[in-house]
This record gives C-alpha cells, structure tokens and sequence, in this order.
C-alpha cells in the first residue's frame, strides 16, 4: 500500500464515526479511487462490527464473569488472604490519626508564617537601621551648624559691643 500511515488514521477516524463532514468527503473520495484503502476501510469496519456485537451481548459479560469466577475457585483462596477493610471507614475510626493530620498542618503554617513574618521582621530592620543611620547623620549636621550658628552670634555680639564701645556710652 503506497498510502501513508495520515490515510490509515483517517479511515479509522472514519469508522469511529469523528471526521468532520469534509474530511469524510476527502476519505470517500480516496477509497473510490484506491483499492488498497478501500479493503483497509472494509477491515477496520468489519473488526468495529465485531468488536461492538461481542462487548454489547450479555452472553461475553457472563462468559467472563463466569470464568474469572471458576479461576478464582480453581485455585483457591490463600490462607494469608484477608479481606479489605473500606479505608474511609478505618480513617473513621481513628480520630487520633484526624487530630495528628490538623496539628501537622497547624504546625506547618505556623512554621510558614514565621519565616514569611522573620522575613519581613528582617526587611523592616534593616530599613529602621537606615533611617537610624540617616537621623544620625542629621543630627550631627545640626550640631555642626548649631555650633557655627552660635560662632556666628557671638562674634556679632563682640563685633556690637566693639562698636558700641568706639561710638561711645549712650549712643546705642
């Protein structure tokens, strides 16, 4: 067959029933002209045929019931075997395993937030050693000119009474 594997999923597509209306026309068109796909739709159909016929009779339901049952006698069962307990209704019993679970989670956001709330703790003291940093620097700029600022008074003082004294008493 010279077609390539693209035609032979179109025509399974084209049995499963999932072209759409123009695929559909492109697949007929080619089965009317090949004769090797034509065969190939003609088998997938007849294996889909068989396939829905023997899965929708009762009959290949209970035929495997049936013998997945006689198996199961024939060989027995184990000793060891026990049956199994419904796992919902085990959790039910068990609260101290509920409580375990809700402290584990109790526990592991705590652990979360403290480090989310550590993080930020640690950003915030960083910005507040800034800003401690900034004050000083301030505050140390201000005595400077503070102490400039007085220099500055008292020499003008000094400068007044140096005047006043050249000018003479009462002319103030």
């Amino acid at each position: 067959m010279s077609c390539g594997d693209d035609v032979k999923t179109l025509l399974s597509r084209y049995v499963d029933g999932e072209l759409s209306p123009e695929e559909r026309t492109r697949a007929d068109e080619h089965v009317a002209a090949c004769v090797p796909c034509r065969e190939l739709l003609q088998l997938f159909q007849k294996n889909e045929s068989l396939l829905s016929n023997a899965l929708s009779t009762e009959s290949f339901g209970n035929n495997v019931i049936e013998a997945v049952i006689s198996e199961i006698k024939r060989d027995g069962v184990p000793a060891e075997a026990k049956p199994i307990e419904d796992p919902v209704e085990g959790f039910r019993l068990k609260p101290a395993l509920q409580l375990a679970a809700a402290a584990l989670f109790v526990v592991g956001l705590v652990v979360i937030l403290n480090g989310s709330h550590s993080r930020e703790t640690s950003e915030l003291q960083a910005k507040l050693n800034k800003l401690a940093g900034s004050q000083q620097e301030l505050t140390e700029r201000l005595t400077v000119m503070l102490s400039e600022i007085t220099g500055l008074l008292v020499s003008m003082r000094v400068e007044e009474a140096a005047r006043c004294a050249r000018e003479g008493p009462g002319r103030a």
